[in-house]
C-alpha cells in the first residue's frame, strides 16, 4: 500500500469515525498544555506520559530503539491504566480534533488513530482526566507556536531550587548546551543504554531505588520509563517522565522549521564528552548502566 492510498484511508476513517466521536460518548478527556503544566507544578504530582511509540508497543510493535517485548507491553498497559490522585497519566491530545497541528502532524495522528484507537478505548477511562503528553512536544507540531516559549519557561520552573536526578539514555544530554535544568539546585545523572534499555530494566530499577527520596526524578529512557516511573512512584518518589523534552527545546531554541539533528545525541563515550567540553555533565554522572 503506497503512502497516498494509506493516507486516503486514514482521512476517510477519521472523517467517518473520529469526527462524530466529538458529539457522542464515551469520550477521552485530555487537558490543555496550560492546564497540564499547572497540574504537574503541584509539588506532590508525578507524571507518566505516553506517546505514539508506547501505544504501538502495547500493540506488540517494535520501535527503532526498543525491541518488542511482552513483559514491557504489559508494564506499559499497567501504567496507562494506573490511577492515583498524585499521578497524572498523559496521552496525546488527539481526540477533540487535530486542527491545532501542522499538516504533516495531522496526517500522522490520523494514521495513528486508524490503527491504535482500540488501544485507547480498551485502556483509557472516560471518567479520568488525562494530562497532555504534548507538553514534551509543545513546539514543533503546532501551527501556532507563540506560546511555546512561555510553556518551556513554566516547565523549567517545576524543578526550580530542587535537587534533581536525571535517569536518561547515554547520549541524551538533557540540559546540556541549553538552560533547561539551570534552575535546579543540583543535578545528578544515571546513564542508561541509549537503545534496548528494557534489557537492563531490573538493574536500572535497583539503582534508582537508591536515590534519595527527597530528590525529584526526571525520566528520559523511552518506553522503559513508564513501568519504571510507576514502580518508583509506588515507592514514594516524585517522578516526571519528560521524554523528548530536551530535543523539543533544542528545536525551539534553534527556531527549527523541520526536524534537525542535535549533535550532542551522538556523543556517547567519556572521551567524546571530554572532547566536546562536557566536563560539567561528566561530573554529574553518578552511575552508568550498560553504557
Amino acid at each position: 500500500m503506497n503512502k497516498e492510498v494509506k493516507q486516503l484511508i486514514a482521512d476517510t476513517v477519521y472523517e467517518m469515525y473520529e469526527v462524530p466521536r466529538k458529539t457522542r460518548g464515551p469520550k477521552i478527556h485530555v487537558l490543555s498544555v496550560d492546564d497540564t503544566i499547572k497540574a504537574i507544578s503541584n509539588p506532590k504530582m508525578s507524571m507518566i506520559r505516553f506517546g505514539d511509540g508506547e501505544i504501538q508497543m502495547i500493540r506488540g510493535k517494535a520501535l527503532a530503539f526498543q525491541k518488542s517485548n511482552q513483559e514491557l507491553a504489559e508494564g506499559l498497559r499497567e501504567a496507562l491504566r494506573a490511577h492515583d490522585e498524585n499521578l497524572m497519566i498523559m496521552i496525546p491530545d488527539i481526540f477533540d480534533g487535530l486542527g491545532q497541528y501542522e499538516r504533516s502532524s495531522q496526517e500522522f495522528w490520523k494514521d495513528h488513530l486508524l490503527f491504535c484507537r482500540k488501544i485507547y478505548n480498551e485502556n483509557c477511562d472516560p471518567a479520568v482526566i488525562y494530562g497532555n503528553a504534548f507538553i514534551s512536544r509543545c513546539y514543533f507540531i503546532l501551527k501556532d507556536q507563540s506560546k511555546s516559549g512561555i510553556w518551556f519557561a513554566k516547565i523549567r520552573q517545576i524543578w526550580n531550587g530542587k535537587k534533581v536526578t536525571v535517569v536518561e539514555g547515554a547520549g541524551s544530554h538533557t540540559g546540556v548546551t541549553n538552560d533547561l535544568l539551570d534552575s535546579a539546585a543540583e543535578v545528578e545523572r544515571i546513564l542508561c543504554p541509549p537503545s534496548q534499555a528494557y534489557a537492563s530494566y531490573q538493574e536500572i530499577l535497583n539503582t534508582c531505588e537508591k536515590i534519595d527520596p527527597e530528590r525529584l526524578v526526571l525520566l528520559s529512557i523511552g518506553p522503559s520509563a513508564k513501568p519504571l516511573g510507576l514502580a518508583l512512584f509506588r515507592k514514594g518518589y516524585r517522578i516526571l517522565d519528560i521524554g523528548n523534552l530536551d530535543t523539543e527545546y533544542e528545536w525551539y531554541r534553534a527556531g527549527a522549521k523541520k526536524k534537525i539533528d542535535v549533535p550532542k545525541h551522538h556523543i556517547l563515550t567519556e572521551e567524546e564528552n571530554i572532547k566536546a567540553g562536557y566536563t560539567k555533565y561528566l561530573s554529574e554522572v553518578v552511575t552508568r548502566i550498560g553504557c
